[in-house]
């Protein structure tokens, strides 16, 4: 899939069933995907600390805010099409570079509009291990991974499908937002891989 190149004014806001329907249940089944924002990256492995895998070419989606205390904050929002990295039929490696992607909710489902479940999401964070400056330089990482569950849409047809979509957010606040604001690039955090 080649990366697309947003339009001025163009919104990229899928809901859950959407990104299920249209983009994972259309992969599962070989289809070619629409033209979108999604697109392909490898997120797991030794090399694969987010902010390498991703460039400022990608189509991010930008958002700046101010609290009520006029701290500022930073997001970014990007939608990835990936394969898990399995090490068992039953285990899943999300280890990423010099941390892994840690789960913080259990698989909440994705019903249609007949309530049937296609689907299930999961959120995790991007941790590492050790320098605690990661953060402060690289920014807060926040993935909500969407898996095809139950009875796809098609045919009543149950897939066996490693590809996921992950919906990522990276976003930087107060201090942590100035140190990224005083760097033309990121330096590279040396950091122990985790077990």
């Amino acid at each position: 899939m080649s990366e697309f190149i947003m339009p001025p004014g163009y919104r990229f806001e899928p809901t859950d069933e959407e990104l299920i329907r249209f983009y994972l249940s259309e992969k599962a089944l070989g289809q070619p995907l629409p033209r979108s924002s999604i697109v392909e990256k490898e997120l797991y492995g030794d090399n694969a600390n987010p902010w390498d895998v991703f460039s400022d070419t990608n189509p991010w989606k930008m958002e700046t805010k101010f609290d009520k205390n006029e701290t500022k904050s930073k997001k970014k929002t990007i939608f990835v099409l990936t394969k898990l990295s399995k090490i068992s039929s039953k285990r899943i490696s999300r280890k990423a570079g010099c941390g892994l992607w840690d789960g913080q909710t259990g698989a909440i489902t994705i019903n249609n509009s007949q309530g049937i479940i296609i689907g299930s999401k999961k959120m995790l964070t991007f941790r590492t291990k050790g320098d605690s400056n990661v953060t402060k330089i690289h920014g807060h990482w926040i993935m909500h991974e969407y898996s095809l569950d139950g009875v796809s849409l098609i045919n009543g047809l149950k897939f066996i499908n490693d590809n996921v979509i992950c919906k990522i957010t990276r976003s930087w606040k107060g201090k942590d937002l100035q140190v990224l604001e005083n760097r033309k690039r990121s330096r590279t955090i040396s950091c122990d891989h985790p077990n």
